[in-house]
């Protein structure tokens, strides 16, 4: 597994080490959440390379291993922290991430079910609305025909005393 992140990190070495990707210095969550793949974060102490400046001030002789493309040589244990602090530093950024995405998320839910309260709410009152037209309805149609039923009881009664006179008057005759 350690072979493995070393061969990774060789191969990444030349860009990893590249004058912008070095910076050493630590990275604020809160501010920058996301960190590029391509950044280094070196630790001053560990930075075996030299300016151009001080290789001409040492005046060193050139060979193959201080060739500028070649990159320099970083002990495994070195190359090991490194990846772990980056690895460990885009865990974090991600961790952040999830967690403001999934309050993003608990928000909108929240929101949701609110919109949706205040709606049920309106459908239950329109509802209501409907079945108290209903039941106002309902009670004047039974009031007349309650109505219609006294007045139809008063005509059959009138109508009822209206034959007991004709009978009686036939009778009398």
């Amino acid at each position: 597994m350690a072979s493995q992140q070393l061969g990774a990190i060789r191969r990444r070495l030349p860009h990893l080490l590249s004058n912008h990707a070095v910076t050493g210095t630590v990275l604020n969550f809160h501010s920058k959440p996301h960190v590029p793949s391509h950044t280094l974060l070196l630790p001053q102490q560990t930075r075996h390379f030299s300016s151009p400046a001080t290789n001409a001030k040492n005046n060193t002789t050139s060979d193959a291993s201080s060739s500028s493309d070649a990159p320099p040589s970083i002990d495994p244990q070195t190359l090991s922290a490194i990846y772990n602090r980056q690895r460990a530093t885009y865990k974090k950024s991600v961790s952040f991430l999830r967690k403001q995405y999934f309050a993003e998320i608990q928000s909108q839910r929240e929101r949701d079910a609110r919109l949706a309260a205040i709606q049920k709410a309106k459908e239950e009152r329109a509802v209501l609305e409907r079945r108290r037209i209903k039941a106002a309805k309902s009670a004047r149609n039974a009031a007349r025909e309650v109505e219609k039923r006294e007045e139809r009881r008063r005509e059959f009664e009138r109508e009822l005393a209206l034959t007991q006179r004709e009978r009686e008057a036939k009778r009398e005759r």
